[in-house]
């Protein structure tokens, strides 16, 4: 288990050396803004689900080990659907529901996302929702009402309205609504349409553009329904219902494959293919991944797996997370198979940071993986264990800015009731001076008397005892006392092991 923590701790400290050494060498940036072209800037990501490519993935690395920044409780009820970073704010997307098949009155909260601190909650009536996007200043969220249509709404980044415009909502026979989120990508706010379209809106005006005809054709009974389409300088791709996969490349003609299936997720765009999973890819009813190519829509490779309800894509590895529990890293050019983890857990959401993946369980438990083999690096709860399993959850991975003004990575957790960051853990290093040291312990000996106050960042840096914890924390339980500043002061006599505050 140390040598395992150890070889997590050197490739995590590997990624933070090389992004100092990118900022000490800037002519490097400029070499390799090619390669690094098919991300976005952390402080720029905009998210329709994850990004305009549905990619998943961020530069930044996981902030290991964890502890909590701020956590906000969503309005009373609410089912968390979704939410996106970029521009100085933290927008997410909730339904009072009892479950995500039943319409409730829809809310959309902002926050500045380094401390939480709320800049406005809205209230957009009745429905359904899907994830928000942010961009040229406006924050964008889709409202899907039954019978009545829906509204695409654009607010400001203070969360006062700038446009809003009436937008078509299908349905598929025995299916519960869907809600495709907005896609913002050069200018322009992307959603499907119910008749094979694809429709779009100017992102400042909310003026209508052309409808990008799809040729495909709405079911017997039914009206069509569009995942939402993946937007990118490489083209725009959509997948259709039990029918197709549409694209539109940038310099090649409009192609359409007929990949058929059930698709569980909107298409994922890197590297110049398209990954899609869903029932009916792999052949007759099994589920399964296929990868096509973006230019021509050849199939290049389709493989069974099990019913895939996440996937993240960097420069040569596609990461798929089943209902089963696996979390599989394959080889993008042909399908095979890295490795296969066992999570043992129902997952609920999927990222790769940095290039390592990071899963969230149905307990609420994040899970950082060495994206080499098949081993847990890190986990952390983010609540007490006993609460009952979430529905639904989200996960984004992107930087800001911390106290002292140094750039820190933050990773944000949206479940069912509940929005949190989490920050590095600079465990027993409360004044973030990147020691731990006597002034460390005075701090909190100070705030054990009454005499200091600290945040819930630094109490949690500082809840050291016990180890293992209690209530589903990795250490400590909930409170501080002695036995906090004891493991401190053992800390700094050298008497701790590698993994503290961890114990093996």
């Amino acid at each position: 288990m140390n040598k395992l923590l150890d070889r997590g701790t050197n490739l995590l400290k590997t990624s933070f050396k090389l992004r100092r050494i990118s900022r000490i060498i800037p002519v490097l940036l400029c070499i390799f803004i090619g390669s690094l072209a098919r991300f976005s800037h952390a402080d720029h990501w905009p998210l329709a689900g994850h990004d305009s490519g549905h990619t998943a993935s961020s530069m930044d690395v996981p902030p290991v080990p964890m502890v909590v920044a701020w956590g906000a409780e969503l309005p009373a009820g609410a089912l968390g659907t979704g939410f996106a970073l970029a521009e100085g704010r933290l927008s997410v997307v909730s339904v009072q529901s009892a479950s995500p098949q039943t319409p409730g009155p829809v809310h959309l909260s902002l926050y500045r996302p380094t401390a939480g601190e709320p800049v406005g909650v809205i209230s957009l009536g009745s429905g359904w929702a899907g994830s928000p996007a942010i961009g040229n200043g406006k924050v964008y969220v889709a409202v899907y009402r039954p019978l009545f249509g829906g509204t695409l709404y654009a607010f400001s980044l203070e969360g006062s309205p700038a446009w809003s415009v009436p937008i078509e909502a299908g349905t598929i026979p025995g299916q519960p609504v869907q809600v495709p989120s907005p896609v913002l990508f050069n200018g322009q706010v992307w959603l499907p349409g119910t008749n094979g379209n694809l429709l779009r809106w100017d992102a400042d005006s909310g003026a209508a553009h052309s409808p990008l005809a799809t040729g495909l054709q709405s079911p017997p009974g039914g009206t069509l329904f569009l995942h939402a389409p993946a937007v990118t300088d490489q083209g725009v791709f959509a997948a259709a219902h039990r029918q197709a996969i549409y694209g539109a490349p940038i310099e090649n003609p409009v192609w359409r494959a007929p990949i058929g299936g059930n698709f569980t997720s909107p298409p994922v765009v890197n590297g110049g293919f398209l990954f899609v999973a869903g029932s009916g890819i792999a052949g007759g009813n099994d589920s399964g991944v296929a990868m096509i190519n973006a230019n021509t829509g050849a199939l290049r490779w389709n493989a069974p797996m099990g019913n895939v309800v996440a996937m993240a894509a960097e420069s040569g590895t596609l990461f798929t997370a089943d209902i089963a529990g696996y979390v599989t890293a394959m080889v993008s050019r042909n399908g095979s198979r890295k490795w296969v983890w066992n999570l043992k857990q129902t997952p609920l959401a999927l990222i790769n940071a940095g290039g390592f993946p990071v899963v969230g369980d149905v307990r609420g438990v994040l899970h950082v993986l060495d994206p080499l083999t098949d081993r847990e690096i890190w986990s952390f709860p983010t609540r007490p264990s006993g609460e009952g399993n979430l529905t639904a959850m989200r996960l984004l991975i992107a930087g800001g800015m911390a106290t002292l003004g140094e750039e820190e990575t933050f990773l944000y957790a949206l479940g069912d009731q509940r929005v949190a960051a989490f920050r590095s853990g600079r465990y027993g290093d409360p004044n973030w001076d990147e020691t731990v040291d006597i002034n460390d312990v005075v701090l909190v000996l100070k705030f054990i008397v009454g005499l200091a106050t600290l945040s819930p960042a630094q109490k949690a840096a500082v809840d050291l005892a016990p180890s293992p914890g209690v209530g589903g924390r990795p250490v400590g339980d909930g409170s501080i006392d002695i036995s906090d500043v004891l493991s401190m002061l053992r800390k700094i006599a050298g008497l701790q092991p590698p993994t503290w505050p961890v114990t093996p």
